[in-house]
């Protein structure tokens, strides 16, 4: 906790107080009944339900489900379209250099599989919800990553170990 002060020059000071000591304590010995009290004094007791219930899991949720359409929307269409379009043009300069000719196909393919992991992922966190659409937009946004990388014609300065150009002609 922080405090202000003022010295006897009238000059003010700004310091930390001593801890007051913790806000809630509980040790969870009462080995029986619905409440754990609060050891610190504070009267914060905890109640502990006769029964825990598990929350349903939902794995890859409909964007129909639950659909509003507001800013919030928006910005999560941006943020998961966007942020995978650098992986996408990384995953293509490395699979171009590497010389596959299904160097689009392997990083739409490697951007929906991580996004996949990441979404069944978060259905286990509580905080966060795991959702069809941000795999189709992370997926959509490899695949522009690499349509982009072609585009530049960054696929046109790769060159081979041996020293031959690698042609980049096929994606246009």
């Amino acid at each position: 906790m922080a405090m202000i002060t003022t010295t006897k020059e009238g000059l003010r000071e700004f310091r930390w107080t001593a801890p007051l000591g913790p806000l809630q304590y509980n040790l969870f010995d009462e080995k029986e009944g619905p409440r754990a009290f609060d050891q610190a004094g504070g009267g914060h007791h905890l109640e502990i339900p006769a029964r825990m219930r598990i929350l349903k899991r939902k794995i890859l949720t409909p964007p129909w489900q639950g659909f509003e359409f507001n800013r919030s929307l928006i910005q999560d269409i941006i943020v998961n379209l966007v942020g995978f379009i650098p992986l996408g043009f990384i995953f293509t300069a490395t699979f171009v250099q590497a010389g596959s000719k299904h160097d689009v196909l392997l990083t739409v393919a490697l951007c929906f599989t991580l996004s996949l992991s990441i979404e069944i992922i978060q259905a286990w966190m509580p905080s966060r919800s795991s959702d069809l659409l941000d795999l189709i937009l992370n997926t959509l946004g490899g695949l522009l990553g690499a349509k982009i990388f072609y585009f530049i014609g960054m696929g046109s300065i790769f060159i081979k170990a041996n020293g031959t150009r690698i042609n980049t002609d096929k994606h246009g």
